[in-house]
């Protein structure tokens, strides 16, 4: 199956607004209540962001308490991907700069994050209105994104190159008059 494949199996399968509205750090919580995964906010070593992992049967989130809230929303969901998307063993990751660096996993995690707090069908709106105001996606409109999405400007710079690499899979999203003849 295609990664694209299994997030959009995800989204039908979930019940939490997983790439249909934005989340935030109360949805995080109220996901991992219901879903009976332990959280915990703790000062971290200094490069570590946040920590998912199994106790036995027991999922467990530890996220660094020293972030900032924005950065610690899109950490939160990060690691809540690792309990949707990967199996039960507990893998170890650094803190690495490019999708080119990170493993797979935690490139699938990454993007499971900027799916929960800029969801597809929001960029598709926005992405058809401002085309059809003839409006560039510039420097300026990324920072009013990160304002509304409460995020910081390189989450919603990744989030909008995941939703180009995104066309290339599923061009129809845009609807057939946003291509050129």
């Amino acid at each position: 199956m295609m990664f694209y494949e299994t997030l959009e199996k995800l989204e039908s399968e979930t019940d939490f607004g997983f790439n249909k509205r934005p989340l935030g750090y109360g949805d995080f919580k109220r996901i991992c209540r219901n879903h009976q995964i332990y959280v915990k906010e703790r000062p971290l070593l200094s490069e570590l962001k946040g920590v998912f992992t199994w106790y036995g049967d027991n999922p467990y989130v530890c996220i660094s308490s020293r972030l900032p809230e924005k950065e610690r929303t899109f950490v939160a969901f990060c690691e809540l991907g690792h309990f949707f998307m990967h199996d039960k063993t507990n893998h170890f990751f650094t803190k690495m700069q490019d999708k080119w660096q990170l493993g797979e996993m935690e490139y699938q995690t990454r993007v499971f994050a900027h799916l929960c707090i800029v969801p597809t069908p929001d960029l598709v709106e926005i992405f058809s209105r401002r085309r059809g105001l003839g409006k560039p996606m510039n420097f300026r409109y990324l920072s009013e994104l990160a304002e509304l999405y409460h995020t910081t400007f390189p989450i919603v710079d990744s989030r909008l190159r995941i939703f180009y690499d995104y066309l290339f899979v599923r061009p129809e999203i845009l609807g057939r008059e946003a291509w050129p003849v």
